[in-house]
């Protein structure tokens, strides 16, 4: 596993009205010149207050599993392991926090509480378990594992129990993500010899690929819209990544092209967005230092927000639904 430090600058634009480990991926953010000055950021808009963020902190060498409130504050450190903690993700009921680690000497899914409490380990296979990720109605995780020796998208309960694989191709898949409705599960594969979006009905059938030439480099997180209207990506050359919306319609109509993403960020590197509930925000990773924090936009581009600024990197948000 190889991290890519960075920082990154973030130049807010209009949204067009028509409007997202990998296992083997980089740390989310860079170094831009052109960073915005966080100390220009808005007030905290009092409507995030009760929501929450899981990211991953950089703590004492090691990634940790960090909670926040989505405002920025009563930030606090959940696990403390000298082994990798995680691609972290809340269930909807907002009580239980599904990651990923390695503190059993391979990569595997646990979860635990809100405190870092009462820890579960759900996978025990041969093999690397990633990137989990809850259905809407908290019921199944869609995650990715390497048992079968590809990197593949599977589907398990919640409990750990029934795990059903879904891809199987020749490929590397990234960061599964499931649709509001909970009937299809979006994430980023190689397939095409480059990371594409591609989404498949949560039984494995109906594969389709909704983009090309997006150069989503480097794993492939992504998110739907709460409305369904929307998915959300990085993409760009190594060390310039940008976060892009692309409209639903791209399922349907067959893959599309830049042309018909909204880029919502320029310059730099800008990773893992992440959907606010409502749908109003976005969180994402990036950093106006040599470190990678957490910041959320609005998606008219207004709002601009640093919600992390420690000493070390604070990376891979996931708002609570």
């Amino acid at each position: 596993m190889k991290y890519v430090q960075f920082v990154f600058g973030v130049l807010v634009v209009a949204m067009l009205a028509c409007s997202a480990p990998a296992p083997r991926t980089g740390r989310s953010g860079s170094n831009n010149s052109g960073s915005p000055d966080a100390s220009t950021a808005t007030a905290k808009p009092v409507t995030l207050v009760g929501n929450l963020i899981v990211y991953t902190c950089f703590v004492a060498g090691s990634d940790e599993i960090c909670l926040m409130n989505a405002d920025g504050t009563q930030q606090r450190q959940l696990t403390s392991d000298p082994a990798t903690d995680w691609y972290a993700a809340l269930s909807p009921d907002g009580q239980t926090i599904v990651f990923s680690s390695r503190r059993a000497g391979q990569f595997d899914l646990y979860t635990m509480d809100l405190k870092g409490e009462n820890l579960k380990r759900l996978t025990e296979q041969r093999g690397d378990n990633y990137a989990p990720s809850y259905s809407p109605d908290g019921s199944r995780i869609a995650y990715v594992s390497t048992i079968t020796g590809d990197q593949n998208v599977w589907v398990m309960n919640a409990d750990g129990s029934n795990p059903v694989q879904i891809t199987s191709r020749k490929s590397e898949e990234y960061d599964p993500t499931w649709s509001p409705d909970g009937r299809r599960i979006a994430f980023a594969s190689s397939y095409t010899g480059t990371n594409e979006l591609y989404v498949v009905d949560a039984d494995g059938t109906n594969l389709v690929q909704v983009t090309t030439g997006s150069e989503m480099r480097d794993g492939g997180r992504n998110d739907w819209s709460p409305d369904g209207q929307a998915l959300a990506i990085y993409a760009g050359q190594p060390g310039d990544k940008n976060i892009f919306l692309i409209p639903i319609s791209c399922i349907d109509s067959g893959p599309c092209d830049a042309s018909k993403f909204t880029r919502l960020t320029s310059g730099g590197n800008a990773k893992a967005p992440s959907f606010s509930p409502d749908g109003a925000w976005i969180a994402f990773a990036g950093g106006p230092t040599k470190n990678n924090d957490v910041f959320i936009i609005k998606l008219d581009g207004t709002g601009l927000q640093q919600l992390t600024g420690g000493p070390l990197s604070e990376w891979q948000p996931r708002w609570g639904r």
